[in-house]
């Protein structure tokens, strides 16, 4: 529990509904089918079927927050972004990533795309 751990998205990925879809992946499966591995697991998207469990989707919100807080590091070391700009994250769901680069390049200005549900906590 401490902060900038992975903690809730080593939870998420370690859930047994992720098992099943990546299970589906293999040869007979999604391979063969062209479908996503949810789609070949459950019969809908990882939205539809989070839209279906709600705590999956708070769960996948908390582990995207957990890993866009401990990754936003090592994107400023690896990448000089242009002092002045913008930036756009597409899935950026709450904006911490965009709000760390804006910190660092108070002369840009920054976009987060995101679905509406998510975009409801950012």
């Amino acid at each position: 529990d401490q902060p900038g751990t992975i903690k809730s998205f080593v939870e998420m990925i370690n859930n047994p509904y992720q098992h099943s879809a990546w299970d589906a992946l293999s040869v007979g499966g999604s391979l063969k089918s062209g479908k996503g591995g949810f789609e070949t697991a459950y019969g809908t998207t990882f939205w539809g079927y989070a839209k279906r469990h709600a705590p999956v989707e708070s769960e996948f919100a908390a582990a995207m927050t957990s890993f866009s807080a401990a990754t936003t590091g090592s994107i400023l070391a690896s990448y000089a972004f242009p002092p002045s700009g913008v930036l756009c994250d597409i899935g950026g769901a709450e904006g911490q990533v965009v709000a760390s680069l804006l910190d660092h390049y108070p002369l840009a200005s920054g976009i987060v795309f995101d679905a509406p549900s998510v975009a409801k906590r950012a």
